[in-house]
């Protein structure tokens, strides 16, 4: 998936995590608060996605776990694309550049 219905492209020095943040407070700011999991899990997204990066490793996991089930309600339960679709970007960031959140493990297909 591409971002929010178009391409974006970053050199090698763009910090994914921030790009992820982006996203989901991009889909807070623009919701239209018809659906739970788009006006609130957006708020929450970025929340959690700031909590992650300022834990220590050892609370890392905890809040990659609430962030992976909170991309996962708002894909399924979000009435439009926009709140389905937002999660996409940050799942990628997580699977792809997990360095930017400060997790170290290898890419995976669990993402």
């Amino acid at each position: 998936m591409l971002g929010h219905g178009g391409m974006v492209a970053f050199d090698d020095q763009t910090d994914m995590s921030h790009m992820a943040r982006f996203a989901m407070e991009f889909c807070a700011e623009e919701s239209c608060g018809k659906c739970t999991p788009c006006r609130v899990g957006a708020v929450r997204g970025v929340e959690v996605i700031d909590k992650l990066m300022a834990s220590e490793s050892s609370q890392k996991a905890h809040a990659e776990t609430l962030l992976t089930d909170l991309c996962e309600t708002m894909e399924l339960g979000s009435l439009c694309a926009m709140g389905g679709m937002t999660p996409y970007p940050v799942k990628s960031a997580l699977k792809y550049f997990p360095e930017d959140f400060g997790l170290s493990r290898q890419v995976s297909d669990d993402v």
